[in-house]
Protein backbone atom coordinates (compact mmCIF):
# COMPACT_ATOMS: atom_id res chain seq x y z
CA UNK A 1 0.00 0.00 0.00
CA UNK A 2 1.40 3.39 -0.98
CA UNK A 3 0.55 6.67 0.68
CA UNK A 4 0.32 9.93 -1.19
CA UNK A 5 2.27 12.84 0.22
CA UNK A 6 0.45 16.14 0.55
CA UNK A 7 1.53 18.67 -2.05
CA UNK A 8 1.99 22.41 -1.69
CA UNK A 9 -1.29 22.85 -3.60
CA UNK A 10 -3.11 20.50 -1.19
CA UNK A 11 -1.93 22.52 1.79
CA UNK A 12 -2.82 25.82 0.12
CA UNK A 13 -6.35 24.55 -0.50
CA UNK A 14 -6.60 23.86 3.24
CA UNK A 15 -5.60 27.47 4.05
CA UNK A 16 -1.88 27.03 4.66
CA UNK A 17 0.31 29.80 3.23
CA UNK A 18 3.71 28.39 4.11
CA UNK A 19 5.57 26.64 6.89
CA UNK A 20 7.75 27.33 9.90
CA UNK A 21 11.39 26.22 9.88
CA UNK A 22 12.48 25.52 13.46
CA UNK A 23 16.07 24.86 14.50
CA UNK A 24 16.57 21.53 16.27
CA UNK A 25 19.72 22.77 18.05
CA UNK A 26 18.69 22.82 21.75
CA UNK A 27 20.85 25.90 22.34
CA UNK A 28 19.04 27.85 19.60
CA UNK A 29 15.46 26.70 18.74
CA UNK A 30 14.99 29.71 16.42
CA UNK A 31 11.86 29.56 14.27
CA UNK A 32 10.89 31.56 11.21
CA UNK A 33 8.02 31.39 8.69
CA UNK A 34 8.58 30.78 4.98
CA UNK A 35 5.79 31.35 2.45
CA UNK A 36 5.22 28.74 -0.25
CA UNK A 37 5.17 31.39 -2.98
CA UNK A 38 8.68 32.58 -2.03
CA UNK A 39 10.17 29.15 -2.85
CA UNK A 40 9.40 29.23 -6.57
CA UNK A 41 8.40 25.55 -6.53
CA UNK A 42 5.65 23.96 -8.57
CA UNK A 43 2.43 23.60 -6.51
CA UNK A 44 2.46 19.86 -7.26
CA UNK A 45 5.68 19.50 -5.26
CA UNK A 46 5.20 17.16 -2.27
CA UNK A 47 5.51 19.01 1.04
CA UNK A 48 7.91 16.32 2.28
CA UNK A 49 10.28 17.06 -0.65
CA UNK A 50 10.76 20.77 0.09
CA UNK A 51 13.75 20.10 2.35
CA UNK A 52 15.41 18.07 -0.40
CA UNK A 53 14.75 20.68 -3.10
CA UNK A 54 15.73 23.75 -1.08
CA UNK A 55 18.53 23.93 1.46
CA UNK A 56 16.85 24.76 4.75
CA UNK A 57 19.06 26.07 7.52
CA UNK A 58 18.63 28.04 10.71
CA UNK A 59 18.88 31.78 10.08
CA UNK A 60 20.29 32.31 13.58
CA UNK A 61 22.97 29.62 14.01
CA UNK A 62 23.34 28.07 10.53
CA UNK A 63 22.39 24.54 11.58
CA UNK A 64 20.85 22.35 8.89
CA UNK A 65 19.18 20.20 11.56
CA UNK A 66 15.74 21.78 11.26
CA UNK A 67 12.10 20.72 11.31
CA UNK A 68 9.15 22.13 9.40
CA UNK A 69 5.50 22.65 10.28
CA UNK A 70 2.80 24.06 7.98
CA UNK A 71 1.67 27.60 8.83
CA UNK A 72 -1.96 28.68 8.66
CA UNK A 73 -2.69 32.39 8.45
CA UNK A 74 -6.44 32.51 9.07
CA UNK A 75 -6.08 33.57 12.73
CA UNK A 76 -4.03 36.46 14.07
CA UNK A 77 -4.09 36.85 17.84
CA UNK A 78 -2.85 40.45 17.75
CA UNK A 79 -5.75 41.51 15.51
CA UNK A 80 -8.24 39.97 17.93
CA UNK A 81 -6.83 41.74 20.97
CA UNK A 82 -5.62 38.54 22.63
CA UNK A 83 -1.92 39.34 22.26
CA UNK A 84 -2.16 42.63 24.14
CA UNK A 85 -4.17 41.06 26.96
CA UNK A 86 -1.36 38.60 27.74
CA UNK A 87 0.86 41.43 28.96
CA UNK A 88 -1.88 42.94 31.14
CA UNK A 89 -2.66 39.72 32.99
CA UNK A 90 0.40 40.02 35.27
CA UNK A 91 0.21 43.76 35.97
CA UNK A 92 -0.39 44.71 39.62
CA UNK A 93 -4.00 45.56 40.41
CA UNK A 94 -4.96 48.81 42.19
CA UNK A 95 -5.27 48.42 45.98
CA UNK A 96 -9.04 48.88 45.95
CA UNK A 97 -9.48 46.07 43.39
CA UNK A 98 -7.44 43.54 45.41
CA UNK A 99 -9.99 43.09 48.24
Amino acid sequence: MTTMSLTIADLQLQGFVGFYVTCANPMCLYSTPIRFDSLGLDPSTPYSAIGKMRRLECAACGSTDVSTMPERRDYNASENGNFASIGRANEPQPAEAQS
